[in-house]
């Protein structure tokens, strides 16, 4: 069968596209890297450790109300804590209720997956950011193991195997969210906020988007269904 492309239906979604886009001021569609966002001090968070504070934060939380006010205390608190072994270095004197309380300002319930999440990303980071140094022969900032990091084929798998296991709470979303914000590397995080896009593309589960594939390509759905279930047998 030769794949045709349906060129109605990209152009209807193009259309659908710019409007969203259009939707965006000039000066925002763009993200400046993360090293020229923490000197000029844009946005809630200035470094990489209050980077890692905010990924501890960020799963299934409101930014404004939750994430922002608890990065301005820990900046207020820890003013020094800038880089992620400083703050590894930090975490390391606290045991976890004090982590939750003093840094994440998350209550006094030590078994919440987030201060295991933090501790996890930092140490894991180092331990990554260390081996970099080691290949490279030469001292790397974080903003560059962020960037190397990234780049990795499989970054959570990476990251995982320098922390030496499981990170609890790391999934793709916040894998994504930090390669974008972290690391820059450009993707779209699937948070709320892209479902509720994805929604009014028509997209808003896997099936649709399978389906708006085979409709491009002039392909029968079935037929595609069918492809996709002989490719899983193999």
């Amino acid at each position: 069968m030769t794949v045709r492309v349906n060129r109605k239906a990209i152009g209807n979604l193009q259309r659908q596209v710019s409007s969203l886009v259009n939707s965006v001021p000039l000066k925002e569609r763009t993200l400046p890297r993360f090293k020229k966002r923490a000197r000029r001090k844009q946005g809630d968070y200035w470094t990489p450790a209050e980077l890692m504070v905010a990924a501890a934060l960020v799963n299934q939380t409101k930014w404004d109300s939750v994430v922002a006010p608890r990065l301005r205390e820990f900046r207020r608190c820890y003013p020094r804590t800038r880089t992620i072994e400083a703050l590894l270095r930090l975490l390391n004197r606290m045991n976890d209720r004090q982590v939750s309380v003093r840094v994440l300002d998350w209550g006094e319930r030590v078994r919440h997956y987030r201060v295991a999440l933090l501790r996890g990303l930092v140490s894991g980071f180092v331990k990554y950011g260390r081996s970099l140094e080691s290949k490279r022969g030469r001292s790397i900032d974080d903003y560059e193991v962020l960037r190397q990091w990234g780049r990795e084929k499989d970054p959570q798998d990476k990251l995982e195997e320098s922390y030496g296991g499981r990170i609890p709470g790391l999934g793709p979303k916040l894998v994504a969210w930090l390669r974008m914000y972290g690391g820059d590397f450009q993707t779209v995080p699937f948070d709320v906020y892209t479902e509720g896009g994805m929604a009014r593309l028509g997209l808003a589960d896997m099936g649709r988007v399978a389906e708006f594939i085979a409709d491009i390509c002039h392909v029968p759905r079935y037929t595609l269904d069918k492809a996709f279930r002989g490719q899983k047998d193999r």
